[in-house]
């Protein structure tokens, strides 16, 4: 038996009709709920990850559950993600504080500035500076990377330092305390092997009170605030067809009111940026098909809460022409 518009009550919406005469549903028009779909392929990467359980393989949705850094289906480029993992908890999530090795060291009583030099991987704002709360250091400082050009200061409110500076990936920076012109004692930990790796930025040198410079201590700064944005870098393999839209949908355990998730969508050249997750996006600048993508995460204005916001599935669904 045969259809045809004229035949059937079709308004080009719901049910529509291709070059051949065959009827197909109009997915957008219905309503179609891609995102449970996609919560349902995260839910199944998830139990093959723990559960060694084989799905069936997809061309249009593409998954995987951070059950280590690199991903279950190793997707992860952990070189360029600027996320940190949480190996316990099996996440990706976004750390605004960077906690430098315990200081639990003494040494000999001068009066210059001691600190450390960093360089930062990451574009973010300098918030807070803390002092290990046994030294009387009373005021932090943020040099440039000759150690004698002032770009902030703050004096220490109990063991922080508040400031608003905005630092540059790739960037070199010196972060210095001191007496203000007094004597003190320098409080430090030794025995470390630089640079000390992290995900914001690395310290690749140090200087004690003495202006004695060093590679193997930290000194009297315990922790770095930042307010910054990160990624997690993630590959998406060779992609047959055209693709002409993407939704991408993530199991986010950590949120609060004013942090934001979105991605990127890119190919070598070319990238929509900025997308929203959980709707349909066609692509706008990118005229092959994507390569990865970037989940961005994005903390609150004010105040965010430590870890937040953080990620540890995806799926990312495929339109194609």
């Amino acid at each position: 038996m045969g259809f045809s518009a004229s035949s059937l009550s079709i308004d080009n919406s719901t049910l529509k009709f291709d070059e051949e005469g065959k009827v197909y549903v109009n997915e957008d028009a219905l309503g179609f709920n891609v995102r449970s779909i996609a919560e349902h392929e995260i839910e199944l990467i998830e139990l093959q990850a723990n559960a060694t359980v084989t799905p069936f393989t997809h061309d249009d949705l593409i998954s995987d559950t951070f059950s280590d850094s690199n991903g279950y289906n190793n997707s992860v480029q952990t070189a360029s993600s600027t996320a940190d993992y949480d190996s316990v908890n099996k996440k990706y999530f976004l750390q605004t504080i960077t906690t430098l090795p315990t200081i639990s060291q003494s040494g000999s009583p001068a009066s210059n500035k001691s600190g450390q030099k960093i360089t930062m991987k990451v574009n973010g704002t300098l918030k807070k500076i803390t002092k290990v709360a046994v030294s009387s250091v009373t005021k932090a400082y943020l040099y440039a990377s000759d150690a004698s050009t002032e770009l902030a200061s703050a004096s220490f409110s109990g063991n922080d330092a508040v400031f608003n500076y905005a630092l540059v990936s790739g960037t070199t920076y010196w972060l210095f305390v001191d007496q203000e012109g007094a004597a003190y004692t320098d409080k430090y930990q030794g025995s470390l092997t630089f640079p000390l790796t992290y995900s914001a930025f690395n310290v690749i040198q140090a200087r004690d009170a003495a202006l004695n410079l060093a590679t193997t201590a930290v000194y009297a700064i315990q922790s770095v605030t930042l307010d910054r944005g990160a990624v997690i870098d993630v590959s998406l393999g060779t992609i047959t067809g055209t693709v002409i839209a993407t939704e991408l949908v993530c199991n986010c355990p950590n949120r609060e009111t004013g942090d934001n998730v979105t991605y990127k969508l890119k190919n070598a050249t070319q990238s929509d940026d900025a997308l929203v997750i959980n709707a349909k996006s066609d692509l706008v600048n990118l005229t092959t098909n994507p390569t990865g993508i970037e989940i961005q995460l994005s903390p609150k204005s004010s105040s965010p809460s430590a870890g937040v916001p953080s990620v540890k599935s995806y799926c990312l669904k495929i339109w194609k022409a």
